[in-house]
Formats: structure tokens, C-alpha cells, sequence
């Protein structure tokens, strides 16, 4: 599927946000979340775990206020938008396997379970020891979401990669269909490794999708 065929406006569709993703369950969300985080010791940067859409500002540059607090502030703006743009395209996505490099928690994948899409979880823990998130999920919201590790699967369709610019070499053997980055760390800059970028995506074959950059494999 070319970039085109996507459905790509880049304003956020908050209708169709809400419609996914009720406030109920936002709120219960929210809610494990918080629990997780204070009674967990494993992390280095509580502050941006607890509330990632309050971290350095990021969601007031890139993201209206009531979409955010609708969140409660549980999304980083990139993964705000890694959601809105796979709702809008949910017949191609649905079918997908997703990655999420730096998952952190793994609370990207949360969203994306609820819309029946499986995302395995990679982190390197600099900022987070071993994570059991997912035992918190299962048992409140009972959805079964892949626990976070730092080993990477053998298969997996789309790479997203919102809270870290830098890529694992591994991912040169696997077959990546679209790569979804922070466009703090495009594909261009230094974060990230140049043999990667130019043997897995297309430079001429990018969306600017607000606060991503949206990249599909050669």
C-alpha cells in the first residue's frame, strides 16, 4: 500500500478518538497508571511515566489542550497521533502487527489492544527495570497486552518509535512495512543509525503527519 492510499489529514479527528477510546475507560486507565507508578521502584524518571502528555511541554507545541486532557495526559503527542492516524486507517492497520521501540510501560499498546491490534513491547531499561505493567492491565481492564521486554520478535509489520531516536541494528532483519517515528528524531538526524534508514525506508516515500514522520519500507 503506497503512503498516498493513506488517509493522512493531519488535524486530529477527535470524534473519532472519543468513539475508540471512551472517557470510562481513559479514566480507569489513568488510574492503573498511577497506582503502578508509585508503588513501582523501578524507574528512573517517574515524572515522565506518571504523566507522559506533561512532560517538557510537548503536548501544548503539538497538541490541543482538550484532546490531551481528554487523554489525561496518558499519551505522549506522537503516540496521540500514532493512534489518531491508525483509526483513520483501521482496515489496513487492524491486521497488523505493531513494535514500540522505548515502549517504556507499554502504554501504547494498551490503546492499540483495545482496537484489537497486538504490539509487542521493546525497551533497553536505562529509565525503567523490568516491567510487570501488563499483570495491572490484565487484571483491571482484562486486555491482554505483551509484557515489555528487551528482546525483539522475530515478526512484526510497524515499527513505532515515539519516545527514542535510536534504533536497534537488529531491525535490518526484519521485514518492516511502515516505521513511525517522533519527528523530533526523523529519519534525517543524527539520533538515528544511517545504515538502518537507508536500508529499510525510502526517503522519497514520507508522510508529515504533525508531530510524526511516517516512513514506508523500500
Amino acid at each position: 500500500m503506497h503512503l498516498n492510499n493513506f488517509n493522512f489529514k493531519s488535524e486530529l479527528d477527535f470524534d473519532i478518538l472519543r468513539s475508540n477510546f471512551q472517557k470510562e475507560w481513559i479514566t480507569e486507565l489513568d488510574n492503573i497508571i498511577t497506582n503502578y507508578v508509585y508503588t513501582y521502584r523501578g524507574m528512573k524518571n517517574k515524572r515522565y511515566f506518571y504523566k507522559p502528555g506533561n512532560y517538557v511541554g510537548r503536548n501544548e507545541e503539538k497538541t490541543p489542550k482538550e484532546i490531551s486532557d481528554y487523554f489525561k495526559r496518558t499519551l505522549y503527542a506522537p503516540n496521540i497521533y500514532i493512534l489518531d492516524f491508525v483509526c483513520k486507517n483501521i482496515d489496513f492497520f487492524k491486521n497488523q502487527i505493531f513494535l514500540d521501540n522505548g515502549a517504556g510501560m507499554g502504554i501504547l499498546s494498551v490503546y492499540l489492544k483495545k482496537l484489537g491490534i497486538t504490539c509487542f513491547n521493546y525497551d533497553d531499561f536505562s529509565q525503567i527495570s523490568e516491567v510487570v505493567f501488563d499483570t495491572f492491565v490484565e487484571k483491571s481492564l482484562n486486555l491482554k497486552i505483551e509484557r515489555v521486554q528487551n528482546t525483539i520478535p522475530e515478526k512484526f509489520d510497524i515499527l513505532t518509535s515515539s519516545g527514542i531516536g535510536i534504533m536497534n541494528p537488529i531491525f535490518l532483519n526484519r521485514d518492516i512495512k511502515l516505521i513511525m517515528v517522533d519527528s523530533r528524531y526523523d529519519l534525517d538526524s543524527n539520533y538515528t543509525t544511517k545504515e538502518i534508514i537507508n536500508k529499510l525506508v525510502s526517503n522519497d516515500n514520507v508522510l508529515k503527519y504533525s508531530d510524526l514522520s511516517i516512513y514506508k519500507k523500500k
